[in-house]
């Protein structure tokens, strides 16, 4: 993250972009993985129990970083197929 941040020769958007995507998948590695392993380690030992509110406070981060990538991808997508259209726009009326 500190080497995107760092770097001068891309546009702030595109930063923007891959700073929140960097993010969101730090936030699946860091948190939704190990809550996962956590609540799976529950169901095999007996008499652990199963707390509801992990449960659900699982499928909210889960679900919250899974939506962030997932729309990250699809922008940072967008904002690429923009930048390349728009600029072959600009390159044919030059001629």
């Amino acid at each position: 993250m500190r080497r995107i941040r760092k770097t001068s020769s891309l546009p702030k958007p595109l930063k923007t972009l891959l700073l929140s995507l960097a993010v969101s998948d730090l936030g699946v590695g860091l948190l939704c993985r190990p809550l996962y392993i956590a609540g799976r380690v529950t169901l095999l030992v007996p008499n652990a129990g199963s707390s509801d509110a992990f449960t659900v406070l699982f499928n909210m981060v889960a679900t919250l970083l899974s939506y962030a990538s997932f729309f990250g991808v699809t922008a940072l997508t967008v904002d690429r197929f923009l930048a390349i259209h728009f600029n072959f726009i600009s390159d044919t009326r030059n001629l």
